[in-house]
């Protein structure tokens, strides 16, 4: 039960321990001097940290050292808004509002159906095409090394297939000069020359005419929008009044999505995980990328974190019990030579794959600032879970069974 500040006062005073200025997270004892209790015991912690970061309690978390504690509401209140959203959910599907709209068959030459505008279907070959088009074009632009992001570019792909087939349907339509003139613009503003585009669309693999028909379809978007939908909008209208027209008109010609292109290079939950170039301790490069197909654990940590040796014996057997099930463990040593991870590595029999990670570049990309830190990857390289601290077994073997599972169906 938590103890009033007035009372806690008093019964410190009583005892002759009472300090002038409160200390926010000290304890008071009867019959002796407050004292601030900096961290807990090294044997106590769950993590270690880096050298090049301060420990601190986690954020949004009761310092357990604290004689208060935080009020909490009822379970009931903390568990209606979820209780409210599935009442909705269920009425909204009652009503018609959940049915689900399959996907056409797909077609032997055009591939599957990625999306429906209105009836019209659009296939995965027409969404390669514009993916390898705006590939071409950040190419063209000067940024031979940036990638897309995909999920954007398939935003506005249907978008654009969107507003031309409006456009098309009113009778509106671009001649093959106004799509030349853009491509001499694009040209211009990039400062290549027709050579230049050639080589982009080689290292790409678009033809020609694709390029052209992706440009055409570019410019009869904006161009219906220009002249026809936002003619005499004023210009910081314009951004408004598209949306709105753009909302009006799906409302009587639906779009459905049946695809969503993979995620973003990233090392947060959901995205696809960055790749790993790291030596091993025989000096031969291991990537994260060529374990693609299975499922992965890639777990960063170091000698001299005691929790690190406590977690190692139960990756080991993890290792032991599902590597054969399509599971595979990386081990990254964070910032230590050869000589003191080959040690480590005898001492305690591991013979999952351990690379070194000496200038710590992976850790900072990976953001990892406490070790140990895991990463559960899915067979695509899709990150699923991230663990900080030392792994549970029962949480490690519950978030396993469905990476497991995904690639056992799918090998």
């Amino acid at each position: 039960k938590p103890v009033p500040h007035a009372a806690r006062e008093a019964w410190a005073a009583d005892a002759g321990a009472l300090p002038r200025t409160p200390l926010q997270g000290v304890p008071y004892r009867p019959g002796a001097a407050a004292a601030p209790i900096l961290k807990r015991p090294l044997s106590a912690r769950r993590f270690a940290v880096l050298p090049h970061r301060r420990y601190t309690e986690p954020r949004n978390q009761p310092s357990t050292w604290s004689t208060q504690m935080p009020l909490q509401r009822p379970f009931f209140l903390r568990q209606l808004p979820g209780i409210v959203f599935l009442l909705v959910a269920l009425l909204l599907n009652g009503c018609g509002g959940g049915r689900q709209v399959t996907p056409p068959p797909p077609s032997d030459e055009l591939g599957i159906v990625v999306a429906l505008i209105g009836e019209q279907p659009v296939y995965e070959v027409q969404w390669d095409q514009a993916r390898r088009y705006a590939e071409a074009t950040l190419r063209l632009l000067g940024e031979p090394n940036a990638t897309i992001d995909e999920q954007r570019v398939f935003e506005s792909f249907i978008e654009d297939m969107f507003i031309v087939q409006e456009a098309s349907a009113q009778g509106f339509f671009v001649d093959k000069e106004a799509v030349e003139l853009e491509e001499q613009r694009l040209l211009s503003v990039a400062g290549k020359t027709e050579a230049d585009l050639d080589e982009v669309l080689a290292e790409v693999g678009l033809s020609r005419s694709a390029w052209e028909a992706e440009l055409s379809r570019a410019v009869t978007a904006g161009a219906y929008l220009d002249e026809v939908v936002l003619a005499d909008v004023p210009p910081a209208q314009r951004a408004a009044k598209r949306a709105a027209w753009l909302q009006d008109k799906k409302e009587s010609l639906p779009v459905r999505l049946f695809f969503r292109p993979p995620a973003a290079i990233g090392v947060r939950v959901g995205d696809r995980a960055a790749d790993i170039e790291l030596p091993d301790l025989q000096g031969r490069v291991l990537r994260l990328s060529d374990m693609r197909g299975k499922a992965v654990l890639v777990n960063f940590w170091a000698t001299w974190c005691l929790p690190c040796r406590d977690e190692m014996p139960l990756l080991q057997a993890t290792y032991e019990k599902h590597n054969s099930q399509g599971l595979e463990i990386l081990g990254v040593n964070v910032g230590e030579d050869r000589d003191t991870v080959q040690k480590f590595v005898a001492e305690f029999g591991l013979t999952f794959p351990v690379v070194l990670d000496r200038d710590q570049k992976v850790a900072r990309r990976y953001r990892v600032y406490g070790i140990p830190q895991t990463f559960f990857i899915t067979r695509e390289g899709v990150i699923d879970f991230v663990v900080t601290g030392v792994l549970r077994a029962s949480l490690l073997e519950e978030r396993l069974q469905e990476l497991l599972v995904s690639a056992k169906l799918d090998s």
